[in-house]
Parts: C-alpha cells; structure tokens; sequence
C-alpha cells in the first residue's frame, strides 16, 4: 500500500510531468535556458527531500522555486494541501503565505491561495484567522459560495446564529438552494437559548418564525408543543403533538409518552388510543412506528398499540423463530399482559443504551437525536430506528 509520502510524491511527479508535456507540446523547439535548468535542479533535489523524509528541507526548495517562477503555483497548491492532510498544518501555512507574498500572483491563484491559507487555519483551529481570509474571499465571484459555505461552517460551530442566518441568507441571494430549512433550525436555536433563559415568550416568537421560514420543521413544531406543555396548556400541546405526529409520524418514539402526559393531565387518557388509530390507520409504517414506541416507552395498554404490536411481532422473521422456540406466537404473546411486558422488557434491553436514531444521509448512528448529524454535519437526516437487534 501506498503511504503518503508515496502519494505526496506521485502527485507531484504528475504535475511535473503534466506541466514538461505541456511545454514540450507548445514550445518543441525551445531549449532550457540556464535559469529554467536551475529550476528542474532543484524541483528534483525538492523531491529527493521529500523521498527521504525530510520534508523541513523540501519545503525550503520549494519555497525558493516559488520566489522565481511563477509556473510551479500548481504545484505549491498541491504540496500545501497534502500537507494539510497529513496534519502537518505548519508547513502548509508557509507555502500558501508565501505564495500571497508574491506580487506576481494572478488573481485567480491570489484568490485559491487565501482559500488554502482559510482551510489551513480551520484546520487548525484558529477559527477567528480563518473567518477573516473568508470574508476576504467573499469579493472573488469564483470563490463566493465556497468563501459562504466555509463561513457558515464557523458560525455554526461558534453558536453565532445570527451570523449563520445572514450568511445563508446571502447564500439564498446568490441561488445557493436549500438555505431555508437550515435557517429555520438556527431560529430553533436561538428560541432554545430564550427557553433556557426562561423567556418564553421570546422563544415563541423564533419558532413563529421558524415555521414561517420552513413550515415542515419537526423541530419548531415540537418545542412549539413542550412550551405549551410546560405551560399546563395541554389543549394546544395536543394538537401540536397530533399535528406533528401526522405531519412526520417518525417521531411517534419522541412524542408518545409526551403525548400520553398531556392526556392524562387532562383526565382524558383514553382519548390517546383515537388519537393512535387515527394514526395508523394511515399506514403500516406508522403501525411500525407506534410498535416501536410503544415497546421502547413501556405503554402497552390500548388496543391499538396492541393491534400495532401484534402485527409488528408477527412480521419479523426473527421475531418468529424466536417465539417459535418458546412455542408461542406473536397472538399469544399479545394476549398476555404479563407476557407482553416481559417481551417488551427483552426487545428493551436490546436497546440498553436507550432509543437509536439514524442519519439517513451518511448512516450515523447514535442514541440521542441530533437535528444536525454529528458526522456528515448535515441538518435534519437524524430519525428514530423502528427496528430491534435479535439474535436467533
């Protein structure tokens, strides 16, 4: 297998080579003056370094070639950024600052070279020189969105929603889709700061606003019902849990015992199982859901969960086999309160670090539910499993 010097090292060869047929291509007859034959010398003697790892030595090659010949800028991006990914940041900020040292420098490569010199920062972690080489970059119309994306990425690990929002909102301006369900999130996050400053009423107002923004958002819906829970509003927190549950019945693991608590706030526990059936009336994959729920919850008791979870044992092969070594089925496990409890118990424990949820996008899994995955970093991909582990 490679290793990256070996990597390193080849991609500079290809660069070298790509460059040398190119000229040789244009110019058959030209012959190297004294000058360009000084600069193949210690490109090679550059790359001898490399081979025999002293990259210190190498880096001080290149860096001289860049000082005379602005043809080898390629090859600079290259060397800078493989060191970049080798975790050798140092070296990789000495390369794309001294090529912004040049005068000489087009434009174009000008504007690449503050890109690099921004990635290496973040890479860093010196976040604050790193925004500023991106908002520098904002000006060059090539690299605009990327300058964007890169400041969004800061802002929203720094928690400066606002400047996350204005940010997207350019993004928006410049055609960039998509920006609105991620807007409506970071109202979600400045609502929460208000609930935990205790201001309510001012994190209504940025769920109002969430909604506005993107209307489909779980997650100002569902904080939209907690602060009407909390409230002893148990009339709006239920129609905002039933609305959400009809909206995205996904997240039936999230709301059922919230829902059920409101209920019987209201002495009105019996109304749940409308509420369900309405429900999953609409689909087995809402019956799926409810099972789901309903077993990771322990609420057991209403018939429709019970018509849910028998047809959710039934259907699983492994769940078969494995009651068929108890000589039971998914029928007789239902109809036996006690059994059905310790059924549930068992799939619980499955799950013994809780209920398990999944980014649709890269496949993350975890047991708290992120509205931004913590591995791809995209907004609003994580759900709720529907499914156990069962070995037969």
């Amino acid at each position: 297998m490679l290793t990256e010097s070996a990597l390193l090292l080849a991609s500079l060869f290809v660069i070298a080579a790509a460059c040398g047929w190119a000229f040789a291509t244009y110019y058959p007859g030209h012959k190297k003056e004294p000058r360009e034959q000084k600069l193949s010398a210690n490109y090679s003697k550059g790359l001898n370094f490399l081979l025999n790892q002293q990259p210190d030595k190498a880096l001080e090659v290149f860096l001289r070639i860049a000082e005379m010949d602005t043809e080898t800028v390629a090859t600079h991006f290259a060397l800078g950024n493989l060191f970049r990914r080798r975790g050798e940041v140092d070296r990789a900020i000495r390369i794309h600052e001294n090529l912004l040292k040049r005068e000489e420098l087009s434009i174009e490569h000008r504007a690449h070279a503050v890109l690099a010199l921004g990635d290496d920062f973040m890479h860093a972690g010196l976040l604050d020189r790193a925004e500023e080489n991106f908002l520098e970059l904002r000006q060059f119309e090539l690299f605009r969105e990327t300058a964007l994306k890169r400041l969004v990425s800061i802002y929203e690990l720094e928690q400066e929603w606002r400047r996350a929002i204005e940010t997207r909102r350019e993004l928006e301006a410049g055609k960039v889709a998509g920006q609105a369900p991620v807007i409506a999130h970071y109202y979600c996050e400045l609502a929460q700061l208000c609930i935990d400053e205790g201001k309510t009423d001012k994190a209504r107002r940025r769920l109002r606003r969430s909604k506005q923004i993107h209307k489909d958002n779980p997650r100002a819906m569902l904080m939209r019902a907690d602060i009407a829970r909390d409230a002893k509003d148990y009339s709006l927190a239920i129609k905002l849990y039933r609305k959400l549950l009809d909206r995205d019945p996904e997240f039936v693991a999230e709301v059922l015992p919230r829902l059920l608590a409101c209920y019987e706030a209201t002495g009105a526990a019996a109304d749940l199982d409308k509420a369900l059936r309405a429900l999953a009336r609409k689909g087995q994959k809402n019956r799926t859901a409810i099972a789901y729920a309903a077993i990771m919850d322990d609420i057991l008791d209403y018939p429709v969960i019970k018509e849910c979870l028998r047809e959710y044992l039934a259907k699983n092969e492994a769940f078969r086999e494995w009651f068929a070594a108890f000589q039971m089925s998914s029928d007789d496990i239902v109809a036996n309160p006690d059994m059905l409890r310790r059924v549930a118990g068992i799939l619980r424990k499955t799950s013994a670090d809780g209920r398990m949820y999944q980014c649709n996008q890269c496949g993350y899994i975890g047991v708290h539910l992120y509205w931004k995955c913590p591995s791809c970093k995209k907004w609003d991909t994580m759900r709720p499993s529907t499914s156990f582990s069962i070995q037969t």
